[in-house]
């Protein structure tokens, strides 16, 4: 005996082909609405509500919007630390991205820097040595002065 209600369950591949997107697209939008789950329930539906609009209407500024990692991190925040953020961001929207790149330690944000030619030369052998590109030997550089500035 069948019984009538058999529903065909689907891979995430076939969801990714109907919605036609690439999978790893779908994955990055499932972790990222789950992140906002946990900042929404961390901070209350109200606060919740008019940072999504916030988010929402920064994502179509490239320039200014919210990453993603950046909303990972703030999920990772405690909820104090969430709440703060967020009453900061929803005070000054326009602000929305340095307030985050602040308040989160370690969350990347891109700066072009130019340099004269011999500095550039160098910083290219000595990052070579190192194994590392010269953005990420920059950034070694700078995390080792942020944390050494207290021994000074």
């Amino acid at each position: 005996m069948e019984k009538g209600n058999i529903t065909k369950k689907k891979t995430r591949q076939q969801l990714a082909d109907d919605l036609g997107i690439n999978i790893k697209t779908m994955r990055n939008a499932v972790r990222y609405s789950e992140n906002l789950e946990i900042i929404e329930k961390n901070i209350g539906t109200e606060r919740a509500e008019k940072f999504n609009e916030i988010v929402d209407k920064l994502y179509k500024n490239k320039k200014e919007k919210i990453s993603d990692n950046q909303i990972f991190w703030l999920s990772k925040m405690p909820p104090e630390e969430q709440i703060r953020i967020v009453d900061a961001i929803i005070r000054r929207p326009v602000f929305a991205k340095q307030i985050i790149n602040n308040a989160i330690p370690f969350c990347g944000t891109k700066i072009t820097v130019t340099l004269p030619n011999f500095i550039s030369d160098w910083l290219s052998t000595v990052a070579f040595d190192a194994g590392l590109s010269k953005g990420k030997y920059l950034e070694k550089l700078l995390i080792e002065m942020y944390e050494n500035r207290d021994t000074e």
